[in-house]
């Protein structure tokens, strides 16, 4: 009988070594299919790897607690029948739904000097970042393409929030980020919502990156050779035009710098342009040695809800691409300074450039919100002027000159009109019919630019009749109350008594 503690070992029985031979090979088999399975997927069928169910191809008017308004028309136009909301789908094989993905990509200004209490760019506690660039990544494996589009930061949209309803107020898309929570789950929600629904397709998947992760992947990757189009200079560094190799640094001033440069739309430009070069250098067979250094250097800079494989699959699948089927976009719109929603700077889109560009990228019909549409907010600033020119109006009939030679009573009411007063009154009504908002409903008129225009040059008309009638002078009337147009046209010389 064998001692305990003597050192010898127990011989392993047949019956534990042929367990042990069938586990091996279970693990071993199991390990083969996920290799397999995943070389498929990453390799062959990199769709598998986005299996979460999909939308409809066939995307219906963004939604929003608004009725669908009518579009704005030219003042040339006629009303055109809107494009049906409910088209009939795409086959399954032709849906861009059923073969593409959609990542928003989405650069925030988080750094090391922003978390900072005692730096100066340090913001607040909250540490709300700001989504200085938002670009849809929508990658289509059914035609081997890939599409970069950029959203300019201020476009003017409806946000979105946690009740599925758009944010009360006129909005600049960047503000769905930090209205979410800025670098949190729920903030990219919020911004992948609002870009969605404005272009009318499903967006599952993002990526987030901060002003330090760009700079460390092209710090490791030892720079990037680029033709620099436009002289920078931003916090004192300069960068100069021509062909260079750029660091971190310089390739994060390149994608940051527009004042004094260009607007939002030319530096979205230069930060498609240098994203690419950085792609097409990372594809070179010398870098490839440096992927798992951009990994790790990348990992603590990034936040995104894409899965390993993922990851991979996509890496993979722009491996394959060439630079011509990488397409770049940017939506298509104007910026504007005098809206009547706030004094600051939006960038109003094109509906209809819109729609096409979700036809031809997504194979879908989308009709967008008409009320955020160029064309609707260029008629409502028109309207906002029509209703000052009514104030206008109410100053010059309140005039001393004017009730003095009209004979107004105690109420104001004119005792002797002539056809130039009852001209005037005319003008005021036919102004106020297309400028004036609907009440109790909170919805816009569908203005039209052209009538509005038209009203107003009436009512100018009429105003400067009404002057002439009066003898009314430029020293008669407080400079400002009257519009410029008519203002100008008094005569300066004749000084009578100041109103």
């Amino acid at each position: 009988m064998q001692e305990k503690g003597s050192g010898k070992k127990r011989p392993i029985s047949g019956k534990t070594l042929k367990y042990l031979r069938f586990a091996l090979i279970g693990i071993l088999t199991v390990a083969l299919v996920l290799f397999l399975r995943t070389l498929y997927v990453v390799a062959f069928n990199p769709m598998a790897a986005f299996n979460t169910p999909k939308a409809s191809a066939t995307v219906a008017p963004s939604a929003s607690p608004e009725p669908a308004q009518t579009p704005v028309l030219p003042p040339s136009a006629s009303p055109t029948p809107a494009p049906s909301p409910t088209p009939e789908p795409l086959p399954p094989e032709e849906a861009f739904e059923a073969n593409g993905v959609n990542i928003l990509l989405v650069g925030f200004d988080r750094s090391p000097e922003r978390e900072d209490p005692e730096n100066e760019v340090y913001r607040d506690e909250r540490n709300d970042y700001r989504s200085d660039v938002l670009m849809l990544l929508s990658v289509d494996f059914l035609q081997n393409k890939a599409h970069l589009i950029s959203v300019p930061r201020d476009t003017y949209a409806p946000i979105f929030n946690d009740k599925g309803e758009q944010q009360k107020g006129s909005w600049k898309i960047n503000a769905a980020f930090s209205r979410g929570g800025s670098g949190t789950e729920k903030g990219y929600k919020y911004a992948m919502e609002t870009v969605g629904r404005l272009l009318g397709v499903n967006i599952e998947y993002y990526a987030g990156v901060d002003m330090s992760g760009l700079k460390g992947v092209v710090n490791v990757m030892g720079g990037v050779y680029y033709d620099v189009d436009v002289a920078i200079t931003l916090n004192g560094r300069q960068l100069k035009k021509g062909y260079q190799k750029l660091n971190g640094q310089q390739v994060l001033d390149y994608c940051r710098a527009r004042k004094g440069i260009s607007l939002d739309t030319g530096r979205n430009d230069r930060q498609q342009r240098i994203l690419l070069a950085i792609f097409e250098q990372l594809k070179s067979r010398d870098q490839l040695k440096n992927f798992a250094k951009v990994y790790r250097v990348m990992r603590p800079h990034i936040d995104t809800n894409l899965k390993t494989e993922q990851v991979v699959a996509i890496a993979l699948f722009g491996m394959q691409l060439n630079k011509e089927d990488i397409l770049r976009h940017t939506l298509s719109g104007e910026y504007n300074s005098k809206t009547p929603y706030s004094r600051a700077v939006y960038y109003l889109l094109d509906n209809e450039a819109l729609s096409d560009l979700s036809k031809r990228i997504f194979r879908i019909t989308h009709v967008p919100n008409p009320r955020y549409d160029i064309n609707y907010v260029l008629a409502d600033i028109e309207a906002a002027a029509g209703r000052d020119d009514l104030k206008a109006c109410e100053y010059l009939l309140k005039h001393k000159a004017v009730r003095l030679y009209y004979g107004a009573d105690e109420g104001g009411v004119f005792l002797s009109p002539t056809q130039t007063l009852l001209a005037l009154n005319e003008s005021m009504g036919g102004l106020s019919a297309v400028s004036m908002r609907h009440e109790g409903d909170d919805l816009d008129i569908p203005f039209n630019v052209g009538a509005i225009l038209q009203k107003r040059s009436e009512l100018y008309a009429s105003m400067r009749q009404l002057c002439l009638e009066v003898s009314l002078t430029q020293k008669d009337v407080t400079k400002g109350k009257l519009p410029k147009e008519v203002y100008e046209w008094l005569a300066p010389q004749t000084e009578t008594e100041q109103p």
